[in-house]
């Protein structure tokens, strides 16, 4: 069981350190799409520790509740702040204030749903969002939140390449598939793949950013340099 909570400690700790570094470049520059970044790597980042948690001591009811909002919130902020990046400021605003009620929609609606210590014994970090079944509305909610954060953050990332041809964003739109793709054959294929395809998406986009930070750099250094 120890091995199993690898992938997911280490899609933690690398979500955790891409949300300090995005959250530093907010404190610097104050623009919104940071922030709405920072927020959903820092929920990706809890989401996947408590994965590796369980892996060890199991599951809780408390721990689940906790886990189902941050799941939720992972992808639908960083769609919000890839919609703030393409720069339709109104759009964005009215995008955010969906994406924040339909997370507090999930939140609450969760606990319709009575659950016992007996409905997650023995469920490791694969159990995704299974004990809050349709058509419950905090899981309707969940679905919502993903599947339009998932489809803003790949769609906005890839018509940002089109636009730029930065290699870095396409990494970006590249990594926002994969828990996609995983998730998605976890559920119809009925393998246990999400969370590796989490830490490989998660990977990926952080190379992404990275990428783009150092063509970043290049392009102000050439710039300062023409002005010399």
């Amino acid at each position: 069981m120890a091995s199993e909570g690898v992938l997911p400690l280490l899609a933690g700790v690398l979500s955790g350190a891409f949300a300090v570094m995005v959250t530093r470049q907010y404190a610097n520059a104050k623009r919104p799409y940071q922030i709405a970044w920072a927020g959903g790597l820092a929920a990706y980042s809890l989401a996947s520790l408590i994965e590796a948690y369980v892996t060890l001591w199991g599951w809780s009811v408390p721990l689940f509740r906790l886990y189902f909002p941050l799941a939720g919130a992972t992808v639908g902020l960083l769609g919000v702040g890839t919609i703030y990046l393409l720069g339709a400021k109104r759009g964005a605003h009215a995008f955010a204030l969906i994406i924040l009620a339909l997370l507090v929609l999930a939140a609450a609606g969760q606990f319709l749903v009575p659950l016992t210590p007996s409905d997650l014994a023995g469920k490791g970090a694969d159990l995704g969002a299974k004990p809050i079944p349709l058509p419950n509305a905090g899981r309707i909610a969940f679905l919502i939140v993903n599947i339009v954060g998932g489809l803003a953050l790949i769609v906005g990332a890839l018509w940002s390449w089109a636009r730029t041809h930065r290699a870095g964003v396409l990494l970006i739109g590249v990594g926002a598939v994969f828990p996609f793709v995983g998730g998605s054959m976890t559920t119809l294929l009925h393998l246990d793949l999400r969370v590796t395809f989490q830490f490989l998406g998660i990977a990926i986009m952080f190379a992404g950013y990275l990428q783009g930070r150092e063509a970043e750099g290049l392009a102000n250094a050439a710039a300062h340099s023409t002005k010399m």
